[in-house]
């Protein structure tokens, strides 16, 4: 972080509930520094019922660029002046950035998920199978990017049907020749999907909370199975660590976080910033965390 905080520093942020858990800040609090940068970025919780008033008063002190995390991604979107494409087919947005007067809306999560597949799994979407447990804001953006990459087809799982079934209707709508399935609230029929999937995507905050147990019975998985857990904190949830005793191809979302930050980084100031150096700066947190 710089050293010293003025009515020049630009200001960045994140909103969400919780947020504590959030590494975001430290992540671009580095990039900032490292690139010499006057800004700073605050995490900052906001009530359930308060996302407009938020943005009033974001606006209001100038925040120049805001990450949207848990619950807000999908609620924030009819109060965003202008959606970028990807978002408008996504129905999320994790991203806005002040300009034209207005907050513009982005989508950075499926970028971040696919760099996570390339370079943590090096796994090819192209013709796969693909369950994603999930209908929130992430289960969109990673269902589009599936969609994208040339899934053969998507299952959808979850306790709200409802929602499952607006995702699928929407992804149908930008690729029909997907094969949809849905799955919920039951998931009991969701194990033989899951023993002929290639990939595996869990897309919801279950495992987040110390106590948690695991979104599916971890005996479903099995060593051909890729599995990526979206939950970057803790690192090793209890169903990423039934994923290693398995023998799965598996990483946490610490990657899909970083590169979906450094892609918002981008489109704020036009700079693409140093992972290396975001990366290492959460790491350090992290072993500061453990020896205390």
């Amino acid at each position: 972080m710089i050293s010293s905080i003025t009515g020049t520093t630009a200001l960045f942020g994140v909103i969400g509930n919780p947020i504590s858990h959030s590494y975001s800040p430290i992540m671009h609090n580095a990039a900032f520094q490292n690139l010499g940068l006057n800004a700073v970025y605050v995490p900052l919780e906001v009530p359930l019922d308060k996302v407009s008033e938020a943005l009033v008063g974001l606006h209001t002190v100038h925040f120049i660029g805001v990450n949207v995390t848990i619950p807000f991604k999908e609620i924030i979107v009819p109060y965003i002046g202008k959606l970028s494409k990807r978002a408008t087919i996504v129905g999320s947005v994790n991203t806005l950035h002040w300009t034209e007067n207005r907050y513009h809306g982005y989508n950075t999560d499926g970028e971040g998920f696919k760099r996570s597949l390339d370079e943590d799994l090096a796994f090819n979407l192209e013709g796969a199978h693909v369950v994603i447990i999930g209908a929130g804001g992430a289960a969109k953006a990673v269902a589009t990017e599936c969609a994208m990459g040339g899934v053969k087809s998507i299952t959808l799982a979850g306790r709200n049907e409802k929602k499952l079934t607006e995702l699928a209707y929407r992804i149908q709508q930008f690729f029909p020749t997907i094969r949809l399935d849905i799955i919920g609230p039951d998931l009991t029929p969701l194990s033989s999907y899951v023993k002929k999937a290639d990939l595996l995507v869990n897309a919801t905050p279950v495992g987040m909370k110390p106590g948690d147990s695991t979104p599916i019975p971890a005996d479903w998985l099995h060593s051909k199975l890729s599995f990526i857990d979206l939950i970057y904190n803790p690192s090793v949830t209890p169903l990423l660590a039934a994923a290693k005793d398995r023998g799965c191809p598996c990483t946490n979302g610490m990657t899909m976080l970083i590169a979906q930050g450094a892609a918002s980084f981008k489109i704020w100031l036009n700079v693409m910033p140093p992972l290396a150096v975001m990366r290492t700066a959460i790491e350090n947190h992290l072993n500061r965390v453990h020896k205390n």
